[in-house]
C-alpha cells in the first residue's frame, strides 16, 4: 500500500482553478489516510506554505503522483521516472483555433495535446473532470478514464470569507454576472452584444460584471473598445483578476449569471453561481450542459438578441426563476465533498491502490448546499 499520493501542477497560483482543484484533491486524499503534498516548477511566493518546488519531489518506489494537465509542459522528462504510479488528472485543453494568435498559447496547446498520447505509456489510471474531458481521454487512447470532477469544493466555498461591501455598491442595479479568464473561448464579445441586447428590454438601472484576467492586454483593450462602440461601456465593469472574497461578494449581488463560452472543459462558476442562488442562463456547447445538470437553461446558437431576452425574462418571471433554482440545487449533491471522497477511493482501488481509511457514507439524493446569508 503506497503511504503517499502527490500532486503536480506546472503552475499554481491563488485563485486559480487548477490549482483549487489540487487543494481540494488534497484534502480529500488526507481524509482517505494518505499523506499528499502538491508540487510545482511555478507556483506563486504566497502559496509557499502550501505548493513545495519541484525538486524537492523524492521519486521513491512508494509513491504515486497525480499529474493536472491542462496545457504543454516542456519539461516532462522526469514523469518517466513514476511510470506506473502516474494518475492524469485532465483538465482540457482549449483548441488552439480558440486561443489568441500573440504569446505562446496556442503553442503550449498543441505540445499539451501531444503529450497526452506520449505520456500514455507512463500512465497507470486516467481522470477526466468532466464527461467531455474523459472522451478527449478514449479519443486519446486511454482505456477506461473515469469521471471525477475534483475541482467544486462546495463546503469551502460555504464557509469562506467574502467582502460584505460588495452587494450594498452594486444594490441599485439589476446585475448580470460571468466569471472567467478574458480570452477568445469565453466569448466576452457575444455577452457585450447580448447586453446590450438585454438594455432594449429594461428602463432600470443595469450592470453587466466581468472578473476575470486577460490572457493578452489587446483583448481587453478590444473588449473596451467594443462596449464603447456598442454605448454601453458605463454599463460594464471589467475587474480583471479579484481575489476570493471579493469574487464570492460578486456572487451575493448577481441577480443572473450568463455564459456565452464557446468551450469550456468543466465550467466551475457554473456550479459556484448556483451555490449563492443566482440562475444560470448558458450557450450549450462543450461540456457545459453536463456541468448544469438539471440545472440552469441551456441556448443554442449565438443570436445574441434571443441571449437577450432570455436574461429579462429569468430576471422578471419568479416561476421561472424559482423552478431553474430548485434544478441547480438538485444539481449540487453530484458535488458533496463526501460523494467525492468515496468515489475517488473507488478509482484508486481500481488501480490498486487500496485507502488506508474507509470513505464517508454518501449524503441522501437531493441534499441542499445553499449559502444562508444577505445577499
Amino acid at each position: 500500500m503506497p503511504a503517499a499520493i502527490h500532486q503536480f501542477s506546472q503552475y499554481c497560483g491563488a485563485g486559480d482553478g487548477i490549482t483549487n482543484s489540487a487543494f481540494f484533491t488534497q484534502r480529500l486524499l488526507r481524509a482517505l489516510g494518505f499523506e499528499s503534498k502538491i508540487y510545482s516548477d511555478d507556483a506563486q511566493a504566497a502559496l509557499a506554505d502550501r505548493v513545495l518546488p519541484l525538486e524537492e519531489l523524492v521519486h521513491d518506489r512508494d509513491s504515486w503522483l497525480l499529474v493536472h494537465h491542462a496545457l504543454g509542459y516542456p519539461h516532462d522528462d522526469w514523469l518517466a521516472d513514476f511510470a506506473g504510479r502516474l494518475i492524469l488528472v485532465y483538465h482540457n485543453i482549449t483548441p488552439q483555433a480558440l486561443l489568441p494568435v500573440d504569446g505562446p498559447w496556442r503553442e503550449l496547446a498543441r505540445v499539451g495535446h501531444r503529450q497526452l498520447a506520449e505520456w500514455r505509456p507512463w500512465i497507470a489510471g486516467a481522470i477526466g473532470v468532466s464527461e467531455f474531458n474523459a472522451a478527449a481521454l478514449r479519443d486519446a487512447g486511454y482505456a477506461n478514464p473515469w469521471v471525477l470532477p475534483l475541482l467544486v469544493d462546495i463546503a469551502q466555498i460555504q464557509a469562506a470569507p467574502w467582502d460584505d461591501t460588495v452587494p450594498a455598491r452594486y444594490r441599485d442595479s439589476t446585475n448580470i454576472l460571468f466569471v472567467g479568464r478574458v480570452a477568445p473561448n469565453k466569448r466576452h464579445d457575444l455577452l457585450l452584444e447580448a447586453f446590450a441586447e438585454f438594455l432594449h428590454f429594461t428602463s432600470g438601472p443595469a450592470r453587466l460584471i466581468l472578473p476575470g484576467a486577460p490572457l493578452t492586454q489587446t483583448l481587453m483593450q478590444d473588449l473596451r473598445a467594443q462596449a464603447r462602440s456598442l454605448g454601453i461601456a458605463a454599463h460594464v465593469d471589467f475587474l480583471g483578476h479579484v481575489p476570493d472574497p471579493l469574487l464570492h461578494g460578486l456572487y451575493r449581488a448577481a441577480d443572473l449569471f450568463a455564459c456565452a463560452s464557446d468551450h469550456e472543459g468543466f465550467g466551475m462558476p457554473l456550479i459556484e453561481a448556483p451555490v449563492f442562488a443566482v440562475p444560470v442562463i448558458a450557450r450549450a456547447t462543450s461540456n457545459v450542459a453536463h456541468t448544469l445538470g438539471e440545472g440552469g437553461v441551456l441556448l443554442t446558437g449565438e443570436g445574441t438578441r434571443e441571449i437577450g431576452a432570455l436574461m429579462h425574462t429569468v430576471l422578471t418571471e419568479p416561476g421561472l426563476r424559482r423552478r431553474i433554482l430548485a434544478g441547480q440545487q438538485a444539481n449540487l449533491a453530484r458535488f458533496d465533498p463526501g460523494r467525492l471522497k468515496a468515489e475517488l477511493a473507488a478509482f484508486l482501488a481500481s488501480v490498486g491502490v487500496r485507502s488506508p481509511a474507509p470513505p464517508a457514507p454518501q449524503p441522501a439524493r437531493g441534499a441542499r448546499w445553499l449559502v444562508e446569508g444577505p445577499f
